[in-house]
């Protein structure tokens, strides 16, 4: 009987784990994945090979030795695990940041279903399917929210348990060891222990302690020499007039590169946030002029996403990814760093509004009783994790997998737009 009501109680996580677990078992090795497994045998040992990796290509440790290790096995447990960790990412984003109702319920399996089908084909494959990448992306976002639970219980007043403070730690012990993320981290374990304290006036030191600890080991894994041995054969090899860059130029690298995935990759989801926003808003008692610019910003992207199904779907228009078209807007053979006023204005403006659209966000989800800050947080962390590949000259070589972060964070506040636009539906229809 127990076990009736058990399977009762978590069937659409069941029916969830079994659809991953199906695409994991049908996905084999890529590229690195083979490789990989001779590493340890390569520089005779464990110790031997995680002591080379750290100081000749990479401060990723910790996911990269747990990866080693799980290569030595049947690659079966790797699928489990993988699969398993599909599923921690939907319910550490719900937990920390959505909200929703996560037993007895229905709402893991359509999100796991939309995240399928909202992803980009290449971020969504090797991302989430190739072992050498989902190890990094995957698990460490997982890691990452669950790493951010506690500072946002704190803000809501939330009493974190025994269990989730230990799964802040193993949060802590591997997300910090991946840098793309780790920035976003240190920014929202910082500015949420500090917004705790001075806005909300929370007792205790625990979250500003976790957060120097953040602090301390993403910097730790970050100065490893590895890195920027890394960064100068990556440089050589893609990017070789990147030293000439300076800094407001590299921040353009990035924003072109960052506004490419909001505008060509997921021009859906972002036409759905903003036209959600602007709903909420103008049902709010927010000013006139607030409600304005909600249209203009939605109308701004209902129109960006018409020009990219245009060019997706149409032989007509060619459709020019502005990365891979650097070389026609910048001049490489120069210390100056040309680029087209078009091309300036273009940015400005889909910055301008990408930064709106950010703070339109949290007038509609805030109200009297609470500030969302976490929400517009995530949101403009899911840019600024895409925008410091601009800092990199691996952008080429890592392909689309690095969009990830950007865009599943992107993808769980349209999860949490979408679940405040119905809770509201509903009291719309009781009070009317």
């Amino acid at each position: 009987m127990w076990i009736m009501k058990y399977l009762n109680k978590y069937k659409y996580w069941i029916m969830l784990f079994l659809v991953f677990l199906v695409i994991n078992f049908t996905i084999g090795d890529m590229m690195d994945d083979a490789t990989n497994i001779e590493a340890m045998d390569h520089f005779g040992g464990f110790f031997k090979w995680l002591y080379a990796n750290a100081t000749m290509w990479s401060g990723r440790l910790v996911p990269a030795a747990i990866f080693e290790l799980l290569l030595q096995l049947p690659s079966q447990v790797f699928a489990v695990l993988n699969t398993l960790f599909c599923l921690l990412l939907i319910y550490s984003a719900n937990k920390t940041f959505c909200g929703s109702e996560l037993n007895n319920s229905y709402i893991p399996l359509i999100e796991g279903i939309l995240i399928l089908v909202l992803l980009p084909a290449d971020v969504c494959k090797y991302a989430l399917w190739w072992k050498s990448a989902s190890i990094f992306y995957l698990w460490g976002t997982a890691m990452s929210m669950l790493m951010l639970y506690p500072f946002v219980a704190e803000a809501k007043g939330t009493k974190v348990k025994p269990s989730e403070w230990v799964l802040c730690g193993l949060g802590i012990f591997y997300a910090t060891s991946f840098e793309q993320i780790a920035a976003f981290d240190m920014v929202f374990a910082i500015f949420m222990a500090l917004w705790n304290k001075i806005v909300l006036k929370r007792k205790g030191f625990v979250t500003p302690v976790i957060a120097l600890l953040i602090s301390a080991l993403s910097i730790a894994f970050l100065k490893m020499p590895g890195n920027s041995i890394r960064t100068m054969s990556e440089t050589i090899l893609h990017l070789p007039h990147f030293g000439m860059f300076t800094t407001d130029q590299k921040v353009l690298l990035g924003s072109i590169y960052t506004l490419d995935m909001y505008t060509l990759n997921i021009p859906g989801v972002m036409l759905g946030i903003a036209g959600i926003t602007c709903y909420l808003i103008c049902k709010s008692k927010s000013q006139i002029y607030v409600k304005i610019v909600s249209c203009i910003v939605a109308l701004y992207y209902l129109g960006a996403f018409i020009e990219s199904y245009i060019c997706t779907k149409t032989s007509h228009i060619k459709q020019i990814w502005l990365l891979d078209e650097l070389y026609n807007y910048f001049n490489f053979d120069s210390p100056t760093f040309f680029y087209d006023k078009a091309l300036q204005w273009h940015v400005i403006i889909a910055l301008a509004m990408f930064a709106i659209l950010g703070f339109l966000i949290f007038l509609a989800l805030s109200s009297e009783k609470r500030l969302a800050v976490e929400i517009p947080l995530l949101f403009f962390g899911g840019a600024g994790c895409t925008l410091i590949i601009g800092f990199s000259p691996t952008i080429y070589g890592s392909g689309d997998r690095v969009k990830f972060i950007g865009i599943i964070f992107t993808i769980f506040v349209f999860f949490t737009l979408i679940k405040e636009f119905i809770r509201r539906s509903k009291l719309h229809l009781v009070y009317d």
